[in-house]
């Protein structure tokens, strides 16, 4: 069954030949889908909405102040905002649009989603370059951290950059008619292969919004890495008082270098797949089951990255087991 891809001016065409289906993928398949995604989407929507919760309501022990005076809090809260919005936002709605209900009908409700489906991403990413530039900073240029204030402006400023660059990329989608095997279509909502100006600002997003800034996180955090096993190593008589006393620039590195190579990696064949998705010729069914799985370990994030703070954060684990001890004796 190929899929073979018309240009808006052979779409009509298609049409005209062809029946039309919502989705080339079975019954089966698109249960499969829901169950995986939809499961991933309720953990991390919970254990989101937990972290929130306790980075809001965390009492001053002196660890909680190390945690608030290397910005942490700040950070952690952004990135399980994101991680919350793409997990009771993005994933229902992809699951409904592209396996479900059939409401996507126009160029503009594709765009719609297609913002909703990616914006939290690019918002996460901009996030990690501000965690990134702040650590670096702590550790290596103590003298220029950024203030809280300034923190929280950059913070401010992620969200608002990560919208407006994925409004400049879903400009160029459209619903374009596909192929199904020789007597079906259905229309998928991608940007416009056809168009070059199309295709180099998609080329342009991968490479500004994610290749390059992917490739200057991993470089400053494996460098803020070593540095941190290399301090880890000498001995308590060692360090001096003063050292002692900047234990706090250092805190909780170890978890945002985690947590960023923990985003880079789910989302690298994601968005390589964008990018190289008008160059190849796939079956509709491969075509959508490759794209789903993609989208699927991308989701994923979300449900990682509390995991990720609950075994970083002896703070975050001991509330926990607060709760869930107190919950069982009621």
């Amino acid at each position: 069954m190929d899929s073979t891809r018309d240009n808006s001016t052979h779409g009509g065409n298609l049409s005209a030949r062809r029946a039309y289906v919502f989705t080339p993928l079975d019954t089966g398949t698109k249960i499969t889908i829901t169950i995986t995604s939809c499961t991933i989407g309720v953990l991390a929507a919970i254990s989101n909405a937990i972290i929130i919760y306790f980075t809001a309501t965390a009492r001053r022990s002196r660890e909680q102040r190390a945690f608030n005076r290397s910005h942490a809090a700040y950070f952690v809260m952004s990135l399980a905002c994101s991680d919350l919005c793409a997990s009771v936002i993005t994933i229902p709605l992809h699951n409904a649009s592209e396996l479900w209900v059939d409401f996507v009908k126009t160029d503009f409700m594709c765009t719609v989603v297609r913002v909703l489906h990616i914006a939290f991403p690019v918002i996460t990413i901009n996030n990690l370059i501000v965690i990134s530039v702040e650590r670096y900073l702590g550790i290596f240029r103590p003298l220029y951290i950024p203030s809280k204030r300034v923190v929280k402006g950059l913070i401010v400023g992620a969200w608002v950059a990560g919208l407006a660059t994925t409004l400049v990329l879903t400009g160029t989608y459209k619903l374009t008619p596909t192929a199904v095997g020789e007597n079906h279509y259905y229309l998928k909502c991608l940007y416009d292969t056809t168009d070059p100006t199309a295709k180099a600002q998609v080329i342009a997003f991968i490479l500004l919004q994610f290749l390059l800034p992917c490739i200057g996180l991993a470089i400053v955090n494996i460098h803020i890495t070593k540095f941190v096993n290399k301090r880890n190593r000498v001995s308590p008589e060692e360090i001096g008082t003063n050292l002692k006393s900047d234990a706090w620039r250092f805190k909780n590195s170890r978890m945002f270098v985690a947590i960023i190579f923990t985003f880079i990696v789910p989302y690298f064949p994601w968005f390589l797949y964008t990018a190289v998705n008008a160059n190849i010729t796939v079956a509709a069914h491969e075509e959508l089951v490759i794209r789903y799985c993609f989208s699927i370990i991308a989701f994923a994030n979300c449900l990682a990255n509390p995991i990720i703070y609950f075994l970083f954060s002896k703070e975050f684990r001991n509330r926990l087991f607060r709760a869930l001890t107190c919950s069982h004796a009621t």
